[in-house]
């Protein structure tokens, strides 16, 4: 049997951290220890985990208040005694089969360096709905690297997420855990350097909550930066030789990830040029035109707007 240390990066998230942890311990697959990084948390959530007297429960503090997430996960990852590490958001949620369920598919696959699942969204008016990748996918299947990457440009969306996910904890030390210097996007570029070394198991049985009624996620911000997935496809096209028609489908998952960002920039600053420079457009031509209409129309607003506020 696996055995499993679940790692929850903490700050501010009191309303929601209790009922986080106690979706843990109500799991029917126990893990081995729940270790809660706090991230300089100002509203007590600390405290709050610490009241729940839960022998399991440990309270780590990261060095410097607001690390990132990606900081804290890793510095749970470090410290995890575990072989397998199984991530959750302070925000999210699980069913009492989460655990059962992906331990069970490593078990069927003993090969599989990760385990993954769909999930349901849960919206702030109450509704819920299932990711993309869940709705088309049915039963049980193992994704190699190729396989992955055409599942996301099928579905236009990453086939992984954060808080349902279950990783070997030497995969992750590997390749030197999350990116910390980014707060967006870096749990994606994990998910490709992590399916590039292995094959991933994956039940399309939702049995994740992703809480998207919750106000300062860092996912709902923008940085005027190239999002981590391209430059991470970047290194992998130059450094890695994948056949041509892996590295064709990573070109399209960069140019697909740059296009959705870029639209999600729209009308809060000026599109930069690194995000033409990166762009392969041999792979989207149609779309790497729309990307410079976009940039020229914000570039437009952008000096309209600095006129009248002069």
């Amino acid at each position: 049997m696996a055995d499993v240390s679940v790692v929850i990066p903490l700050y501010n998230k009191a309303s929601h951290i209790v009922e986080t942890v106690k979706s843990v311990q109500r799991q029917t697959y126990q893990p081995t220890e729940i270790l809660v990084v706090d991230d300089g948390s100002t509203d007590g959530g600390a405290m709050l985990v610490e009241s729940m007297n839960d022998p399991r429960i440990k309270i780590i503090r990261t060095a410097m208040a607001r690390s990132g997430p990606s900081a804290a996960r890793n510095l749970g990852i470090w410290q995890a005694k575990s072989d397998w590490i199984a991530l959750l958001d302070a925000d999210d949620t699980w069913e009492t089969t989460h655990l059962a369920s992906l331990t069970r598919l490593i078990e069927r696959d003993p090969l599989s360096t990760c385990a993954f699942c769909s999930w349901r969204i849960v919206y702030p008016d109450g509704r819920r709905s299932q990711d993309a990748c869940g709705k088309q996918i049915q039963g049980d299947q193992v994704f190699d690297f190729d396989a992955f990457l055409a599942l996301w440009l099928r579905r236009r969306s990453c086939p992984m997420w954060t808080s349902a996910t279950l990783i070997r904890r030497a995969e992750l030390i590997a390749i030197g855990g999350f990116p910390s210097e980014y707060r967006r996007g870096e749990d994606k570029a994990t998910w490709l350097r992590v399916m590039q070394r292995g094959r991933g198991a994956y039940s399309s049985v939702p049995s994740a909550h992703y809480n998207k009624a919750v106000v300062g996620q860092e996912s709902s911000r923008f940085e005027p930066f190239l999002h981590p997935v391209v430059l991470v496809a970047e290194r992998m096209i130059k450094e890695t030789r994948h056949p041509q028609a892996t590295l064709r489908k990573l070109r399209r998952v960069s140019n697909l990830v740059t296009w959705q960002y870029a639209r999600q920039a729209a009308f809060r600053r000026p599109i930069p040029d690194s995000f033409l420079d990166k762009y392969y457009w041999r792979e989207g031509f149609a779309s790497y035109l729309a990307l410079h209409i976009i940039r020229l129309f914000d570039f437009m607003r952008f000096r309209l707007l600095q006129r009248r506020s002069a």
